[in-house]
């Protein structure tokens, strides 16, 4: 099979959350750009905040470029590894409706 663009990247889930810019500065968030954290991080900002304020979306660069071409009429791959959790699932859902066809290892942890 051939794609006009194969893609190889990190499997990132991205949380999209809106908030006021006092919280960002009371939790040393930068407001505009995006953030990596370590698990326990990410879990004592969430629990901050109402869940019904999160947003779990498939992200990454290589990622986010193999939707956007696909999304252009482009016939793309995308290759990674996923956990083998819910995300990770949500994860290949995302691809398979985007019209991406997907390469990828589910790993524990």
């Amino acid at each position: 099979m051939s794609y006009d663009v194969y893609g190889v990247g990190n499997a990132i889930m991205d949380l999209q959350v809106q908030c006021d810019d006092d919280f960002l500065t009371a939790n040393g968030i930068e407001k505009g750009i995006m953030t990596l954290t370590e698990p326990d991080r990410q879990q004592a900002i969430l629990k901050a905040l109402p869940e019904h304020q999160v947003h779990y979306c498939s992200g990454g660069s290589a990622a986010n470029t193999v939707v956007g071409i696909a999304d252009m009429g482009g016939k793309t791959a995308y290759a990674s590894q996923t956990a083998r959790d819910a995300f990770g699932q949500q994860y290949l859902d995302e691809f398979k409706a985007l019209g991406v066809a997907t390469h990828v290892e589910a790993v524990d942890g």
